[in-house]
C-alpha cells in the first residue's frame, strides 16, 4: 500500500494529488491512500473530516494500513514532512520524501514534531530527494533539512541540482525508484 502525502492543498484549492496519474498509469494494482493538509500546518491540525491532530492522524494510519505490506509512505515538501514524520512513527517499509522540511520553526506546531531527526528509526527505509539549487538555508527546502534526518545506514540522501518532479517521471527515474521498492518486497 502506498499512502501519498500532498503538500498545502489551499494553495491549489483542492485535493492534492500529485502522484496519482503517475501511480495509476504505472502501478495500477496498487491501494494508495491520498491524504491533504487544507489546513496548511504540516498536518499538525490532522486531516478534514479525519484527526485533529498528529497523534489521531497516527492512529488513523494505523488502523487504515493494518496488514498491509508494503507499506511505502510519499509526499513532498509539507507531504515529505508527513511521509517522513507518520512513516517513522508507525515504522513503514518505507518513506519518500522529496524537499521535506524536517526542522520546523513556527511554535504553533506540537513540539514533539518540530524536528523529525529523533524520531528516525532504524527499521524504516528512507529515501529522500535535495534540491540543491535552494541557496538559502533558512528555506524550509534547504539540503539542511535532509541531511539533518542522515542519522543511520537506512537513510539515503540523492541531492540534486535541480530537483524536478516533472523531468524525473518523464526519465524514467521516478518509475525505477518506485519499481525498486515493490521488487524488493516481492521477493
Amino acid at each position: 500500500m502506498i499512502v501519498s502525502f500532498g503538500g498545502y492543498a489551499l494553495r491549489c484549492q483542492r485535493v492534492p494529488r500529485e502522484f496519482s496519474k503517475f501511480l495509476e498509469q504505472h502501478f495500477p494494482d496498487q491501494e494508495v491512500l491520498y491524504l491533504s493538509d487544507t489546513s496548511c500546518s504540516t498536518y499538525h491540525k490532522g486531516i478534514l473530516g479525519v484527526s485533529t491532530s498528529v497523534d489521531e492522524t497516527t492512529e488513523y494510519l494505523r488502523k487504515e494500513t493494518a496488514g498491509r505490506s508494503p507499506l511505502i509512505f510519499i509526499g513532498t515538501s509539507g507531504g515529505g514532512y508527513a511521509a517522513i514524520l507518520f512513516g517513522s512513527l508507525l515504522n513503514v517499509d518505507h518513506v519518500i520524501a522529496f524537499i521535506p522540511p524536517t526542522i520546523l520553526y513556527r511554535d504553533d506546531k506540537e513540539p514533539r514534531y518540530k524536528n523529525l531527526r529523533p524520531l528516525i528509526n532504524s527499521r524504516t527505509q528512507y529515501q529522500l530527494f535535495a534540491d540543491l539549487s535552494v541557496k538559502d538555508p533558512k528555506d524550509c527546502h534547504h539540503v539542511s533539512h535532509c541531511e539533518n534526518v542522515c542519522v543511520g545506514p537506512n537513510v539515503t540522501l540523492v541531492k540534486k541540482d535541480r530537483l524536478d518532479l516533472k523531468q524525473m517521471r518523464d526519465s524514467g527515474e521516478l518509475f525505477e525508484i518506485f519499481q525498486s521498492i515493490l521488487e524488493i518486497n516481492r521477493t
